[in-house]
This record gives structure tokens, C-alpha cells and sequence, in this order.
């Protein structure tokens, strides 16, 4: 008879794994914000972008999500937001995991 494999793996994402690059260099006078978060199982996650507290989805681009490829059970997974350098909005970054959920901390310059 068949047997259910049942993974024993815990949810995990570390939020010390997430980080928003600082924007792009301008190119017709947008920039690019990345947020970029590693590490994190299973590979069912949602990431969007907010400028405090409204969506700003219409300018992100979500990519796909990849496994780390180190035979361990972890992926990855990138956002860009793009938006005008005269921008003063405060835009975050938000993740919602099995495990946790919140915003991605953005490093102070």
C-alpha cells in the first residue's frame, strides 16, 4: 500500500534573511526598490508593497520564487517596486508566511 510521506519540516523564515536594497540608479527618472527575502519554507508566500498604509502594488513586480538549490528545503523570492526619485512616500515592503507575517525592516543609511 502507499505510503503518505508526511515532511516533517518546520515552517521557517528568518527575518534576519530580508532585506530592501537601496533604489536603483534613476533611469528616466524612476527608481527601483528591491526587496529581496531568502531562506524561507514552504515556498507558499506572499509579497507586496505599501506606501504607508495603501497598496502600491500597480508598480511592483513580483518574481517568481526559487529553491536555494543546496538540497536543503529552503526558496527565495524578490519584489521590485519602481516608482518616480521624487517620491517622498514611505513605501515597506510586506511579507504573509505560514509562519509569520510583517514588514521587511529597510536598511538606514
Amino acid at each position: 500500500e502507499d505510503l503518505l510521506v508526511v515532511s516533517n519540516i518546520q515552517a521557517k523564515l528568518d527575518p534576519s534573511k530580508m532585506q530592501v536594497l537601496p533604489p536603483s540608479t534613476e533611469q528616466d527618472g524612476k527608481v527601483t526598490h528591491i526587496c529581496l527575502i531568502e531562506d524561507f519554507y514552504p515556498n507558499v508566500i506572499k509579497v507586496t508593497w505599501e506606501d504607508g498604509t495603501k497598496s502600491a502594488e500597480e508598480n511592483a513586480v513580483q518574481e517568481e520564487i526559487w529553491p536555494t538549490g543546496d538540497n536543503q528545503p529552503s526558496y527565495s523570492i524578490s519584489s521590485w517596486l519602481t516608482v518616480d526619485k521624487n517620491s517622498i512616500k514611505n513605501y515597506r515592503c510586506k511579507y504573509q508566511h505560514e509562519s509569520k507575517e510583517g514588514f521587511v525592516p529597510i536598511e538606514s543609511s
